[in-house]
């Protein structure tokens, strides 16, 4: 598991990378060990990814334009499990 500074870090350093600054790998863990250690943000985003993936759904249902669609008739799992693929 990594610890909250560690993920501070390493969002520092893709900021300074999406900025184009020249110090933007002073932050990150480039080794073998830290490809590792960045699996673990899919266990950190996947709730809050869930929470987004609700809040679209439940925004698709509620309109009416898409009152027929696949999107408002099939169940919140199956349309997150389809959309990770």
């Amino acid at each position: 598991m990594i610890d909250t500074q560690y993920a501070l870090d390493h969002l520092r350093g893709v900021w300074r990378l999406a900025l184009r600054r020249e110090d933007w790998r002073r932050g990150l863990d480039i080794s073998v060990d830290g490809f590792f250690k960045s699996l673990w943000a899919i266990a950190l985003t996947l709730p809050f990814a869930f929470l987004a993936f609700a809040a679209a759904a439940r925004a698709v249902r509620s309109s009416p334009e898409y009152a027929d669609s696949d999107l408002v008739r099939a169940p919140l799992s199956v349309l997150f499990i389809c959309a990770a693929e």
